[in-house]
């Protein structure tokens, strides 16, 4: 195991260095072609707040370096990379 120096979290690697299958299966918490709702970041200049809006993972991204989980979502012709914080579970 090695400690992240970015984060708090161990990061446990294979001998080649990269990510084990299992790692990867159970570390992001949504899985391809699920619906979620995507929140904004808030109104960044705007004056109104968007209401969540339904998006559906295309791709689970790599844990990046400040160890948060991505994904990239696409709705219609909108598609983007959001952290799994943005993201909640469709009722």
């Amino acid at each position: 195991m090695q400690r992240d120096a970015a984060s708090r979290y161990f990061v446990v690697r294979d001998a080649s260095d990269k990510r084990s299958k299992w790692e990867a299966e159970m570390s992001h918490a949504y899985k391809l072609n699920e619906d979620v709702l995507h929140r904004g970041q808030g109104p960044q200049g705007r004056v109104e707040v968007e209401q969540p809006k339904i998006y559906t993972i295309v791709q689970r991204m790599p844990i990046e370096a400040d160890g948060r989980l991505r994904y990239r979502i696409k709705s219609q012709n909108i598609e983007r990379v959001v952290t799994e914080d943005e993201l909640s579970r469709c009722q």
